[in-house]
């Protein structure tokens, strides 16, 4: 008897808690009005127009293709037949050398790889597939040969970032053979 009187009276406790809440929810006096929030513009300092010189650097800094500088002009081709890389098929042999993105291994492979599709591409002006697949056994010998001039056991330990930073700057100049992206 006392755990039904116990159970009972926690029940209605329970059920005048729950609605008091709602009340309290949808009554629309009891709930306070939020005050508007400031403008952000209402503190901002006035912009200033810019001068002459101060709007031609900004021009200058807007036009800036960082790492460029330096990188021989390519003229573009007249029929390239240009078909990005990512569109192009993959053979299971070169996803599978190339593993998933995430690990170390994947990393110096892919910068390998980007290294050699640039360089092909821009060697025999294919902007096709055929000229940015590189076969597999072309980047295995290319790999190995990296771990023996490097001295190390691992294709993780070959540093590959000048590889990579090479075939940023080459990548520019592909899409400026090819007309349009790599």
């Amino acid at each position: 008897m006392t755990k039904l009187l116990y159970g009972t009276v926690g029940a209605l406790i329970g059920a005048l808690a729950t609605s008091a809440v709602f009340l309290s929810l949808s009554s629309p006096t009891s709930a306070p009005t939020p005050e508007p929030a400031p403008s952000p513009a209402a503190d901002a300092l006035p912009i200033q127009p810019l001068s002459e010189a101060e709007q031609a650097e900004e021009d200058r800094f807007l036009e800036l293709r960082l790492g460029a500088e330096g990188v021989p002009k390519v003229e573009p081709l007249k029929d390239a037949g240009n078909v990005r890389y990512s569109d192009c098929p993959k053979t299971p042999e070169l996803v599978a050398w190339l593993g998933k993105p995430g690990n170390a291994i994947s990393a110096r492979r892919r910068d390998m790889n980007d290294y050699l599709v640039t360089t092909n591409v821009l060697a025999t002006k294919d902007c096709t597939c055929t000229g940015k697949m590189i076969p597999v056994d072309t980047l295995t010998r290319f790999e190995t040969r990296l771990m023996e001039e490097a001295k190390v056991a691992n294709v993780e330990d070959v540093v590959t970032h000048p590889m990579r930073d090479e075939a940023r700057v080459m990548r520019w100049q592909v899409e400026d053979l090819c007309g349009g992206r790599l």
